[in-house]
């Protein structure tokens, strides 16, 4: 199988002209934002509740009374 340069085969191209300086030093697979849409605040989401009394059935105690009703309704 042979590659053809040029705009076919952009992507190849490019890892084509890739320097590699070392073939023994290993790939970096880290993702640097793999932990961005992670919650950092000590709070559960705002559907924690919803979630929990549609799979558990129960509420937690300290839930006010207008909360309640929005859960239930």
């Amino acid at each position: 199988m042979t590659d053809k340069a040029g705009a076919e085969n952009a992507v190849m191209d490019h890892l084509c002209k890739l320097v590699i300086e070392s073939p023994n030093v290993p790939m970096n697979n880290a993702f640097p934002g793999e932990h961005l849409l992670a919650i950092s605040s000590g709070q559960a989401p705002w559907f924690a509740n919803i979630v929990n009394y549609l799979s558990l059935g129960i509420l937690p105690y300290d839930l006010s009374s207008p909360s309640k009703e929005k859960v239930l309704a």
